[in-house]
């Protein structure tokens, strides 16, 4: 199906089989906003692993782990945001 470009890329068959990766919004990793520099509560302050960064490590058909999908959900909420706001803007004139 990918190479007759019917559905789907590459990308996406690598998400399914081997990792999905790095998550991005608005083309930078996750924003480290609290305390102790980190994107979640659920890591160590100051943590530098690549996990603590927004990296999805684990593939769909291993299934996220609920923090993984945070950050899964977190992409795909912007993708939401800016397909609605994109959406209005088309419509005036």
């Amino acid at each position: 199906m990918i190479e007759s470009g019917s559905k789907g890329s590459f990308v996406n068959l690598g998400q399914i089989s081997s990792l999905v990766g790095q998550q991005w919004i608005r083309k930078k990793r996750l924003v480290r906003v609290l305390l102790g520099d980190r994107v979640l509560t659920w890591y160590s302050p100051y943590d530098s692993s690549l996990q603590g960064q927004g990296f999805v490590n684990s593939s769909y058909s291993q299934r996220l782990n609920p923090i993984e999908y945070f950050f899964y959900y977190q992409r795909g909420r912007q993708g939401l945001f800016n397909t609605r706001v994109n959406t209005s803007d088309a419509g005036y004139i």
